[in-house]
């Protein structure tokens, strides 16, 4: 019987201290899916999974198909999904006039669009040695990565780089490929980031660069030291959960014990089965409330991810829209895209929000909306400034005007973000003239009108009031 007690008060001890150590998290309810009135095409999958939607794209070994979502009494949008050809069934197709017709009507709804990540066990990784240190390399039909962290952070950072390019290929569909891959060298820590940059002969703080010259994106940050801490805590998890099913096994002989203890001191067998019901319910709650608090932390830690990696993916989306620009979209030395333009829509994609597994980037930037909203109010910059300078100023280390660039960024943000998702002027071929090297016969102002069919004065008028009533949603 003490020993029991002992058990019990060691239990609550241990209870007591998840308590302030652990915080658990109910599931979001998802929203009812209903059809509507579109006839859509259908992904059947081997395990039963049926989507209905559009496919986006299709290659030779997976594919990206747009699932269109119509919950009840809400906006329709779409989640892609990036599949692998050997989980699918069976794919139904629309003629192709009827495809090209409902990837039409889904553009519409690309500024609600999420981007759904792939799974981490199917990527391929091989391993190199180099310089007496492991290497893990992926080759991605859009881009190679070489990673200096542990294999399970790589495929962490792997899905995600890939879930990114996937957003880059539903705003801006690639319309080539370079003659060499584009490489991604992924630094466990930032001393290894920084001795590279050294090497490189840069001084950069971001953590993340892209270098046109060797069509190499660099980022780096304390990836290992995230992947030991997980080791370490993981480990002793596991050590928690054998201590526990130790005490379980110990609990059951001692109740073996009670039972007998109970019938020696004459109780019937009714009262000896209603207080060993009652031990056995006190004890399995506890148990399993250890054990729950115990996969809790470790999902919480897993999510640790999100918030070491955060600085260091936001510059790494930045940059590698960068090269998917450069390298997929327009070629710089043949095309004609101002630098507001980049740099407006580096920005889009650099502060997409991660929910979950999905992506979504139509949600606007809380830091640029305030900056630009501040600006709007107290000192509005015309904007027939900004695209009349092919040479805007951004800061890139060069710039000593360091208010003077965060203004133009947000400017630029903003500009990008009601193109992309208020006015949708990024589908088309409205774009591609836009940027072709015949627009140059035209002025700044002249081009931007083309591209958006009004007259720079209105369009400026309804662009401001509409990000002066923008807001971040909660």
């Amino acid at each position: 019987m003490a020993r029991y007690f002992l058990i019990c008060s060691f239990l609550v001890i241990v209870a007591h201290w998840s308590a302030h150590n652990l915080c658990a998290q109910s599931p979001k309810p998802s929203a009812p899916k209903t059809l509507g009135a579109w006839k859509l095409e259908e992904l059947l999958l081997k395990d039963g999974k049926v989507y209905k939607g559009v496919v986006q794209d299709e290659r030779e070994y997976d594919l990206d198909f747009a699932e269109i979502m119509q919950p009840a009494g809400k906006p329709m949008y779409g989640v892609l999904r990036w599949v692998n050809k050997r989980e699918v069934l069976k794919l139904t197709k629309l003629p192709k006039e009827e495809h090209e017709e409902l990837l039409q009507r889904f553009e519409q709804f690309r500024n609600r669009t999420v981007i759904e990540a792939g799974r981490m066990e199917e990527l391929l990784l091989k391993q190199d040695e180099v310089g007496g240190k492991l290497h893990h390399l992926y080759d991605g039909p859009w881009f190679r990565v070489d990673s200096t962290t542990d294999e399970e952070t790589t495929r962490r950072c792997v899905v995600r780089i890939e879930q990114i390019f996937r957003a880059y290929r539903m705003v801006l569909p690639p319309k080539g490929r370079p003659p060499e891959p584009l490489t991604v060298r992924l630094f466990g820590s930032l001393d290894e980031y920084r001795a590279e940059l050294r090497r490189m002969k840069l001084n950069i703080k971001n953590p993340a660069f892209y270098s046109t010259r060797q069509r190499t994106i660099l980022a780096g940050s304390d990836l290992n030291t995230y992947a030991e801490h997980l080791t370490e805590i993981r480990s002793h998890h596991e050590e928690l959960r054998k201590t526990w099913q130790k005490f379980d096994v110990d609990f059951q002989r001692e109740t073996a014990r009670i039972i007998g203890d109970l019938k020696t001191a004459k109780f019937t067998t009714d009262e000896i089965n209603a207080e060993i019901r009652l031990r056995k319910a006190r004890w399995n709650e506890q148990l399993v409330a250890q054990f729950n608090t115990i996969t809790e932390q470790d999902r919480r830690n897993d999510g640790k991810f999100a918030e070491v990696t955060a600085q260091m993916f936001a510059q790494l989306y930045h940059e590698a829209f960068h090269a998917w620009i450069d390298n997929f979209v327009y070629a710089s030395s043949r095309q004609n895209v101002p630098r507001w333009l980049n740099e407006g829509l580096a920005q889009v994609f650099e502060s997409g929000k991660l929910d979950g597994q999905s992506l979504r980037l139509d949600s606007p930037s809380a830091v640029q909306l305030a900056v630009l909203q501040e600006e709007l109010r107290r000192r509005p910059q015309p904007l027939e400034d900004m695209l009349a300078d092919e040479n805007l100023p951004f800061l890139d280390g060069h710039v000593q005007d360091a208010q003077r660039a965060d203004r133009n960024y947000a400017y630029a943000w903003g500009l990008a973000w009601y193109l992309t998702f208020h006015e949708q002027k990024l589908a088309g071929h409205a774009l591609d003239r836009y940027v072709s090297e015949d627009s140059r016969q035209f002025t700044p102002v002249e081009r931007f009108e083309k591209f958006t069919g009004k007259k720079l004065a209105p369009f400026e008028t309804d662009w401001r009031r509409a990000m002066l009533e923008l807001r971040v949603p909660k």
